[in-house]
């Protein structure tokens, strides 16, 4: 049932004479015709007064009717629409892919931390030194502990000079299995071999080497379990060369 408004032929030319029309589907009568309708009529109408309105609560009555004409029409066209359901757009990363994964990382560092003790147990020679078993193991370790004993009887040890260029660029070679790498090494050797006794040195040779190095995991540690010099060329040069 809509609500409209039309004027009653007593209130023509008076606007504050007007009727409320109540009205349905096969046209609309006024309100107060709705005595000579049935029953069922009766009850699927509204009757309204059958009265003259002035124009002020017309206008209010107006403002009513033209609201539930708008909502009934627009179907709660005062709700925003549901948006719609879309994969949001994925950010470029800013961050930078490493050049290693942590695996290779640590093969690296345990490399680099073998040679660091090295050069500790050799100045002064200590072949009990117990770092030693940390990085190094199996026969890496009986040749390490070898030649520092070796030393310590002569009566002599190693020293990097001053200045000293020396170096270790190692890169992963590959993996045996989970717990076995190999590492290659362009390294730069300028350590000196100094007489305890007088200070003299006895060997500054520098020289550029191509080092194969394996390690093995063991215990969560990666240590060094063996040393190949491939190649040794005197002076310091580039990687490429050797």
């Amino acid at each position: 049932m809509s609500i409209t408004w039309a004027a009653e032929p007593s209130c023509v030319g008076r606007p504050e004479r007007r009727f409320i029309y109540a009205s349905r589907a096969g046209g609309s009568r006024p309100a107060y015709a709705m005595a000579s309708r049935s029953k069922a009529d009766r009850r699927s109408m509204r009757a309204l007064p059958g009265k003259c309105i002035s124009p002020r609560r017309t206008a209010s009555w107006c403002g009513v009717a033209l609201v539930l004409i708008l909502a009934a029409a627009c179907g709660r066209a005062d709700l925003p629409a549901a948006p719609f359901l879309t994969t949001p757009a994925t950010e470029p990363s800013d961050t930078t892919t490493p050049s290693a994964t942590e695996t290779e990382q640590a093969v690296l560092d345990a490399y680099q931390e073998f040679w660091r003790v090295w050069l500790k147990a050799n100045n002064p020679p200590n072949p009990d030194d117990p770092d030693l078993a940390r990085v190094a193991t199996g026969a890496e370790l009986d040749t390490v502990r070898a030649a520092i004993l070796k030393k310590q009887a002569e009566g002599t040890y190693t020293r990097l000079p001053q200045g000293s260029g020396y170096r270790h660029r190692p890169a992963i070679s590959g993996f045996s299995g989970t717990r076995n790498a190999t590492v290659t090494d362009c390294a730069f050797d300028d350590a000196q071999l100094v007489k305890a006794s007088t200070g003299q040195v006895l060997n500054d040779d520098k020289a550029t080497q191509l080092i194969i190095g394996t390690l093995s995991e063991g215990d969560g540690m990666w240590r060094v379990l063996d040393i190949d010099v491939k190649r040794q060329t005197p002076g310091d040069i580039p990687c490429a060369t050797l």
